[in-house]
């Protein structure tokens, strides 16, 4: 399928972003996240949801790109990207949901710390 076919490139690329996230500019680990999460949106093969998230994604980036804090987050979000998409393709549904899930709560707690620190 050419889904698993673009998640394995998508292992060897975050593998690689692994290797040399201190010699990458802000920028290119905003976009290498944003692909991410747009190709794991992909492979559900449901466009409703592409179409849904890549609004918010884009804007979450956009926002990330101004924080500190954000970007530390992110260059450990990478090895967390790596572990959802080798359990994928090991077609290891539980430890992806748990990726995933753990994925979602660091996100969710930054994303606290974030509105609870912001003036109104």
């Amino acid at each position: 399928r050419d889904d698993l076919t673009d998640l394995s490139q998508l292992a060897l690329e975050t593998e690689a972003l692994i290797g040399r996230m201190d010699r990458l500019t802000e920028h290119e680990r905003c976009l290498a996240d944003y692909q991410f999460h747009r190709a794991i949106a992909e492979a559900t093969g449901s466009t409703i949801l592409v179409e849904t998230l890549d609004p918010l994604l884009k804007k979450c980036l956009l926002k990330s790109l101004a924080s500190v804090e954000d970007q530390e987050t992110r260059k450990q979000a990478f090895p967390t990207h790596k572990a959802i998409i080798d359990a994928i393709l090991a077609g290891d549904k539980r430890e992806a949901l748990k990726q995933m899930k753990m994925h979602l709560q660091i996100g969710l707690e930054k994303l606290h710390e974030t509105t609870d620190t912001e003036e109104p």
